[in-house]
């Protein structure tokens, strides 16, 4: 199954027993799995590795796990073998997340997501997901505007937008389409984002 991985600035994981080495490309092996005590731990939604490394200098992996896998039904899995097979920046962790949503939009969603509209500070990156979906930054912001249709277990994603904000757009409300609101500003609220 494929999942994700976040490691400190050197690709160490410091969570859980101690310190441990990974290198991009290679496979480890443990005996038993069980979240929270032994095996290789990673997350199924691509956004959950800002849970546990989101600070400046993490670094992210796509990762295969494989052999036994145990889930803790919340967020996380362990499992006995984890290749690293690939490592990608918060950006494409954050476009991971969309299509990840995409494939599943009847499955809830992380609380980095922010539901209808959000603001994003200098560098931080934001994914905003609803029906007419809305958002502004600061200069270098990223925001992923997910718009969505239907109702209870009938949704589906329509479109992805992704902005990169600049010095002439920061503070601009962004629409789905790539249309913009003049009228309109969204207040800087400290809800939960990656930096």
């Amino acid at each position: 199954m494929i999942c994700y991985k976040g490691f400190n600035r050197d690709l160490v994981c410091t969570l859980g027993n101690g310190a441990f080495q990974y290198k991009v490309g290679q496979t480890y092996k443990e005996e038993k799995a069980q979240c929270v005590q032994t095996g290789f731990h990673a997350v199924e939604e691509p956004i959950q590795v800002f849970r546990w490394y989101s600070g400046n200098g993490a670094r992210y992996c796509i990762c295969e796990a494989k052999g036994d896998v145990h889930e803790d039904g919340a967020d996380r899995i362990s499992c006995t073998e984890l290749t690293l097979l690939k490592e990608v920046t918060k950006e494409q962790i954050a476009a991971l997340e969309c299509e990840w949503m995409r494939q599943r939009p009847n499955r809830d969603y992380d609380g980095f997501v922010q539901r209808n509209s959000g603001y994003a500070s200098k560098n931080e990156i934001l994914i905003v997901r609803g029906t007419n979906p809305k958002a502004s930054g600061d200069e270098r912001a990223t925001l992923f505007l997910v718009k969505e249709k239907g109702k209870a277990h009938e949704k589906e994603i329509v479109s992805i937008d992704v902005i990169k904000v600049t010095e002439e757009t920061k503070n601009i409300v962004f629409l789905s389409g790539g249309r913009i609101d003049a009228k309109s500003r969204i207040k800087k609220t400290p809800k939960a984002r990656c930096d």
